[in-house]
């Protein structure tokens, strides 16, 4: 009678662990659809100009610069928690394609493809880049969203012959809008012509 009794137990214990798990990866994926729905929600609002220029060209892979990699830590808007959880955000980029969930048809490079391009010296060879495919081009990061999908950080840089330049921005939802909020980190930096 023990033996049945403990028996039940741990099966009951094994199927309660098995809809738990069933129940998180529910959740999960249903988060996962959530943010990729407000990720194009966002890139439709935000580049809205440039979702049907054929001359925009962006990187397949979501990055963003090291030095704005602790972009939120001195911002005063953010909590220590905020600032940690944002950075975290930042360094996993939650999309790995933008191919995948772009909401139009633009140009995708690879940063495999862009290696292509550097000369023995380490330096890019913008002559051929512009020959083979366009003058610049874009790498922007996954979209961070907190409080509730009502702000968003958000990356992006921009490559060319004559420099680079990138910002992070703080932007806020105002009813199904996204408002610029304020510059949270940016660089530039042109190449030396000499």
């Amino acid at each position: 009678m023990y033996k049945a009794l403990s028996i039940f137990l741990v099966f009951l214990s094994l199927s309660s662990y098995g809809q738990d798990f069933t129940s998180r990866k529910q959740k999960s994926n249903q988060d996962e659809r959530i943010y990729l729905k407000e990720v194009r929600a966002f890139i439709r609002y935000i580049h809205k100009d440039r979702l049907k220029d054929s001359t925009y060209v962006l990187l397949n892979e979501p990055q963003i610069e090291v030095t704005c990699e602790k972009l939120a830590a001195s911002d005063s808007l953010f909590s220590i928690s905020e600032k940690n959880k944002l950075n975290e955000q930042l360094k996993s980029q939650r999309v790995k394609s933008w191919e995948e969930v772009w909401p139009y048809k633009i140009k995708f490079i690879s940063s495999g493809n862009l290696k292509e391009f550097n000369k023995l010296n380490n330096a890019f060879n913008w002559v051929a880049f512009k020959k083979d495919i366009s003058s610049s081009y874009y790498v922007i990061s996954s979209p961070v969203f907190f409080e509730n999908y009502s702000f968003c950080i958000y990356y992006e840089a921009n490559y060319s012959d004559s420099g680079e330049v990138g910002v992070a921005k703080l932007y806020k939802k105002v009813r199904n809008n996204w408002l610029f909020e304020r510059s949270v980190c940016s660089w530039f930096h042109s190449w030396d012509t000499n």
